[in-house]
């Protein structure tokens, strides 16, 4: 029971350090890439990376980025010169205006060739590891699915503390600019 024990804590270290020393790294280093060969710079690409999934608005952008909703307007006004999305008016709130991932020969050609790279190494790890049996199949995907959902949980929490700290930082410039003193202090 222990050699399962010790042999189990084995694998779940390597699995972590396959993760962490070169998932995540080859996955910055690919975003930082991808982001240059565009041309939009990190921040362009999450945009675009929203706006594929679904329209986004300035202020979701703003959010993801942790930056202000000018700056990320600022951004939408680049990918919109370069023909990458459109702004069109949001038919719920008057002021707001969707943001949508347009068709674009070169991005979409980049991002063809890239995932056509992928699937020819998928298709290789398919073949290499017998993973065309549907349960042998569906560990190796869950696998992957696991930690994409760990890393996206991480993300999500660093970014929300990271979002949660500058809201605080601007409500206590926006208090000493005003020289009001908060309840505590009387």
């Amino acid at each position: 029971m222990e050699d399962t024990a010790r042999a189990r804590d084995r694998a779940v270290e390597e699995l972590v350090d396959l993760v962490m020393d070169q998932l995540v790294p080859a996955i910055g280093w690919y975003r930082t890439q991808l982001a240059h060969r565009l041309g939009t710079g990190l921040p362009g690409l999450a945009v675009l990376e929203d706006a594929g999934r679904r329209p986004t608005t300035a202020a979701r952008a703003a959010l993801r980025l942790g930056m202000t909703p000018s700056a990320a307007t600022k951004v939408i006004r680049k990918l919109e010169s370069d023909g990458h999305v459109v702004r069109t008016p949001s038919g719920t709130h008057e002021q707001e205006l969707l943001v949508e991932l347009l068709p674009h020969a070169s991005r979409d050609l980049v991002l063809g060739l890239v995932r056509t790279h992928v699937r020819g190494t998928a298709a290789h790890v398919v073949s290499t590891l017998g993973l065309t049996s549907e349960a042998r199949l569906r560990i190796a995907a869950e696998t992957l699915v696991q930690v994409a959902w760990a890393l996206g949980g991480e993300a999500w929490e660093m970014e929300h503390v990271a979002a949660r700290r500058a809201h605080t930082a601007r409500r206590v410039r926006a208090r000493q600019r005003s020289g009001r003193r908060p309840p505590w202090e009387w």
